[in-house]
């Protein structure tokens, strides 16, 4: 607040904050208008809700009053009023899974070959797939 405004003036607290109140609602308002449409929304909405009360209870009064009388619960039908989309599943090959066998250690036996000298042929490598590129080998890296 502009100290001029309360020059020579002898003001209480109350009436500072109503000033700065009312300003910044001044204030509010001329800069943009958001403020107003809020307010012209809010008309219009009460307005809606008033004329949607008005036309309930028209409504209501236009209809014959129904007697207090207990609901009685139906029985449930099993009917379905879409065609049935059966759908042909393959079974699972072993429904019921076997129980894991406990752990044993391996029998001692004959240890497998060592691999020969390096001058033997070996196998070529197994190709590399490469998931992000649609599946297609790559070459094998050497």
């Amino acid at each position: 607040m502009n100290s001029k405004l309360a020059a020579d003036i002898e003001i209480c607290e109350a009436q500072n904050h109503n000033y700065l109140l009312g300003d910044g609602f001044y204030r509010l308002i001329s800069h943009n208008n958001s403020f107003a449409l809020l307010l012209r929304y809010q008309a219009q909405a009460e307005r809606q809700y008033r004329r949607a009360i008005e036309e309930f209870e028209r409504l209501k009064a236009l209809r014959e009053e129904l007697p207090n009388e207990p609901i009685l619960a139906e029985p449930e039908t099993n009917e379905t009023t879409s065609p049935s989309c059966e759908t042909n599943p393959i079974p699972p090959a072993n429904p019921t899974p076997a129980p894991a066998p406990a752990f044993q250690p391996p029998a001692p036996g004959p240890r497998p070959p060592t691999p020969g000298p390096a001058s033997e042929a070996s196998p070529p490598p197994a190709p590399v797939v490469d998931y992000h590129v649609g599946l297609q080998p790559l070459a094998p890296m050497s």
